[in-house]
């Protein structure tokens, strides 16, 4: 009996070492997926970023006008919403 739960205590030490190995390797993998996903992510956000600023430039009464466009909407749509009906 005292051989038995030596052997499964072996046995689990052993496949803990192995799960716990395959566990590490698992994060350092999604790990490293995640920092290039972060990466590509930060220069698709550079990009954009640089192309809408440009395009400010370009156009600036354009871009104003669509902001407050934009706001009024928004500032509509918001506000109707909250009005008491009698």
């Amino acid at each position: 009996m005292r051989n038995e739960g030596a052997d499964i205590v072996q046995d689990i030490t052993e496949e803990s070492a192995e799960w716990k190995a395959k566990a590490k390797v698992a994060g350092a993998a999604a790990k490293d997926a995640a920092k290039a996903a972060y990466d590509e992510l930060q220069q698709k956000t550079v990009a954009c970023s640089k192309a809408t600023d440009q395009a400010i430039r370009e156009n600036p009464y354009w871009s104003v006008g669509a902001a407050f466009g934009a706001g009024c909407l928004l500032g509509f749509l918001l506000t109707r919403g909250g009005r008491d009906e009698e």
